[in-house]
């Protein structure tokens, strides 16, 4: 396991700017760093009690998450993103194919 999680010293923006990815429906961005992450559990790690009911972030690189294109997530998570975009692109890719020989009086 990594070592303890370092407490983020974060400047404080009132809003997200153009630095900030856009989550999508199951992604979640926290509003205090501007991280988004790849699930709402691995926002909820990265969030510890700073007592008096403020929670303070920690830098999700200590919980073992890595970055890729803005969105944090375990390693094991990206490789799998990775894997379907593959297959999602693969499957198109014989869409287009199918497509194109039907339209050209073929039978796929």
């Amino acid at each position: 396991m990594n070592a303890q999680p370092t407490l983020l010293d974060v400047p404080t923006r009132r809003r997200c700017d153009h630095t900030c990815r856009p989550p999508s429906a199951s992604h979640a961005h926290c509003g205090a760093c501007h991280r988004t992450f790849a699930s709402v559990s691995d926002f909820d790690r990265h969030r510890v009690d700073g007592g008096h009911g403020e929670g303070r972030c920690t830098h999700p690189g200590g919980l073992g998450l890595t970055e890729h294109n803005g969105l944090w997530a375990s390693p094991e998570r990206h490789a799998n993103d990775a894997r379907l975009a593959e297959q999602l692109a693969a499957a198109r890719s014989m869409h287009t194919a199918t497509v194109a020989s039907v339209g050209e009086g073929g039978r796929g």
